[in-house]
């Protein structure tokens, strides 16, 4: 996220991929789901701790030129134009029904990604999730 929003914040050509689909996680997020999972009951096992909703990096990379107030100059790149150092899925998302299920409900990707780029330009601030 940080070369996305370095090359916003100057002006160049960000290359995003137009066709992954993912959910991203904020760190700080991630952190508050396992905590919960650790000090309550929930059933043992596998939980998806990332922010709520699927999204493309189109569509990150365009949020975070509106939060920056910026034009989203974007290159568009198809997965398979790119050689990768890892071979990745094309659809990535993951669910967070079952951690909200367990009691704790992940802020959308929009909030999380709201409340990083604050975090990053004031780091000792603190930003809360928005219900």
């Amino acid at each position: 996220m940080d070369g996305i929003v370095k090359g916003l914040e100057e002006g160049r050509e960000i290359p995003v991929f137009t066709d992954r689909v993912i959910t991203p996680g904020y760190v700080v997020d991630i952190a508050a789901a396992t905590r919960h999972l650790v000090e309550s009951t929930a059933t043992p096992g596998v939980y998806h701790c990332t922010n709520a909703g699927a999204t493309r990096w189109t569509e990150i990379a365009g949020e975070l030129a509106s939060l920056l107030g910026v034009e989203a100059r974007l290159k568009l790149v198809a997965s398979d134009q790119v050689a990768l150092k890892a071979s990745r899925p094309v659809y990535s998302a993951l669910s967070v029904e079952k951690l909200a299920a367990a009691g704790f409900r992940m802020p959308d990707w929009r909030d999380a990604l709201r409340r990083w780029l604050a975090m990053r330009v004031a780091p000792h601030a603190e930003v809360s999730a928005q219900p």
